[in-house]
This record gives structure tokens, C-alpha cells and sequence, in this order.
């Protein structure tokens, strides 16, 4: 029987007599009876409530508060999970009062993960995003973790042509159709293992990205096109990249069978699925297209973050241009 008890986890697990369900009070962790019909487990529930409630005004009511808003609620699932996963990282402040958290706790913080920097850059915008909130709910008036500097990550680097061709020998048809996709809709990984067959009509791809809610209709490249195609009908399940007929991969799953097919064929570390979504935007650039083109496309929300393609390119076609017209003047 499933419950709907507030602050419990509930833990699935499988043994030889089939499934058993485990409980576990979600802010002290502490192990619950079994039944979760029994009077032994709602005077356990009780007693841990009391227990591991949050302090009234402290940064762990905050942080409840937060995540029960439509602030916290409304984002995508795989946000939601990436800020619980930070925000349980704040645990050691759970008791400090609201107003007492400063720039230097959020710079502390910041350089604790610094070996990390993505991550280190996730926690903050999450403090960011928390100390908003509090704003909104007039607990303080500032906001310690504005304006600070992120720390440089590096970027994720587009593919070469070579490195794509070798990276389809011998892949599965998983990896394959995975890599076509990445790389002809510009998608996040995410959102192409989610895309349907019902999403492929008419030549186009519809996308609704997971991140950013943002819609698109993909024209679809010739080479994919030919690709989806080939897939006969009733071996189509529902997702295009699919686990089983009606099940999408999971992205850890499928993110460890990209790192052993790389490792097993001896491609570059740095090499990955996300730098399918760079390659994309590079060549369309290369190919002349504008900024938002490229966004119609990728459906980057940052011009900025395009322009930077673009212009990087054209700066390479105008140094071409200008060394060609050197050379013909043969004026060293």
C-alpha cells in the first residue's frame, strides 16, 4: 500500500518473496516500523517530527518552506533533484537563524567544492535562489550570495568529424541513434533520450526541453532523417531511444554506457555527449546561420552564449579572408 505521510521516505527494495517497503523519517533518517498502518509507526513518526522539525526562523525552515513554494515546485524534475542535492549540502547550517547567513558562510561554501566548480557554482546560485525566497517572505533584506564570481568550469568541447565517425563504429544501436540526435537537434542529453516517435512527424522533431520548458519544432537533418526512417514500424516502441518498448533510459544509465563504449574504442576523456549540442550550434554557424536561427534550432535561451559561436567563427572566416587577400597583393 503506498501513503502519502508527510516527511517520510519510502524505500523500495527487492527480495526473494518480491518487493518490501522500508521507512525512513525524511529530516532524521531514523528507521520507521514496517506497517505504516500500525499505531507503533504514527507514535514513531510522531516522536521523530518533534525531533527533526526545523528550528522556527533558521535556515532549515527556509529551506522546507522553499521547496513546498511554486518557486521550488514549478522547475523541471531533474532541477528539483539537482537542488535537493545541494541543498542537503547546506545541512550543517540548518541552524542558523535566516538573517544570519553572510557572504562569507556562501564564500566558504563556494571554495569547500571548489574541486568541483561546477558544483561549487550550483550551490550558490541555490543559496541565490533560497535567500530570493526569503526576500519575498521579508526574513531578511539582502541577499549574501548576489554578484558572486563563478568559478571557471571550462567549457564542454564540440566533436570532431573524425571522432563522431569512430565513435559510431561498433556502437549500439542505443549509442547510435542517441549520437544522431545529439548531433543533428542540439538537444541535451536529457531531452533526446526523451524524445517519442509520436514527437517525429512530417520531416520534424517536436522537443519541449526539460530545463527550460522551451518548445520546438526540429527539421529533421537528412542524415537523421534517413536514420529514423529506417526503423521499421513495429519495432518502434515509444521512445526513440528506448530501454525497453515503453521505458526511456534513465541519464546515469545511459551515461555509463557512453563512458564505457568511449573507453572501449579509446576516445579522449574530455569527449562528451553534451559537446554533441556544441558541434551542432558550431555548424550551423559555420554554415552561415544567424543567432537566432541557431536558438530556432538549439533553442538556447542566451544570445550571448551564440554570439560566441558565431563570432568565433567569423572571426576565423575574416582571418582566411584577409591572409587570402595578403597573399594575391604578394605585398612581404
Amino acid at each position: 500500500m503506498k501513503i502519502n505521510l508527510k516527511h517520510i521516505h519510502r524505500v523500495k527494495k527487492k527480495t526473494s518473496k518480491g518487493h518490501k517497503y522500508y521507512y525512513y523519517h525524511r529530516f532524521t533518517r531514523a528507521r520507521l516500523p514496517n506497517d505504516p498502518n500500525s499505531v507503533e509507526f504514527m507514535v514513531a513518526l510522531e516522536e521523530q517530527s518533534r525531533f527533526g522539525r526545523p528550528k522556527e526562523g533558521t535556515l532549515g525552515q527556509l529551506i522546507e518552506e522553499y521547496k513546498a513554494s511554486p518557486e521550488f515546485t514549478q522547475r523541471s524534475k531533474n532541477t528539483k533533484s539537482n537542488y535537493v542535492t545541494q541543498m542537503e549540502k547546506l545541512k550543517p547550517l540548518t541552524d542558523l537563524p535566516i538573517r544570519g547567513l553572510t557572504r562569507a558562510h556562501c564564500k566558504k561554501i563556494q571554495t569547500k567544492y571548489s574541486d568541483k566548480p561546477s558544483t561549487a557554482n550550483l550551490i550558490v546560485s541555490v543559496i541565490s535562489n533560497l535567500m530570493r525566497f526569503a526576500i519575498d517572505m521579508e526574513y531578511r533584506t539582502d541577499n549574501p550570495a548576489r554578484g558572486i564570481k563563478k568559478l571557471e568550469t571550462g567549457e564542454y568541447r564540440p566533436w570532431t568529424d573524425d571522432e563522431f565517425k569512430r565513435f559510431l563504429v561498433g556502437a549500439s544501436k542505443t549509442l547510435s541513434m542517441s549520437a544522431a540526435l545529439g548531433l543533428f537537434t542540439g538537444q541535451r542529453v536529457s531531452d533526446c533520450l526523451k524524445m517519442k516517435w509520436d514527437d517525429f512527424a512530417d520531416g520534424l522533431i517536436f522537443v519541449k526541453q526539460q530545463k527550460t520548458g522551451i518548445e520546438l519544432h526540429i527539421p529533421c537533418h537528412p542524415i537523421l532523417l534517413k536514420k529514423l526512417s529506417s526503423v521499421p514500424i513495429e519495432e518502434r516502441g515509444v521512445y526513440i531511444v528506448d530501454r525497453t518498448k515503453d521505458k526511456p533510459y534513465s541519464r546515469s544509465h545511459f551515461t555509463n554506457l557512453f563512458i564505457a563504449h568511449r573507453s572501449k574504442i579509446g576516445l579522449p576523456k574530455d569527449l562528451h555527449f553534451h559537446g554533441l549540442r556544441k558541434s551542432s550550434a558550431v555548424a550551423l554557424a559555420d554554415a552561415g546561420c544567424t543567432e537566432r536561427q541557431i536558438m530556432s534550432i538549439t533553442g538556447h535561451s542566451s544570445v550571448e552564449m551564440v554570439s560566441h559561436y558565431v563570432k568565433k567563427l567569423d572571426q576565423k572566416r575574416q582571418a582566411k579572408q584577409a591572409m587570402n587577400k595578403l597573399a594575391k597583393g604578394n605585398k612581404l
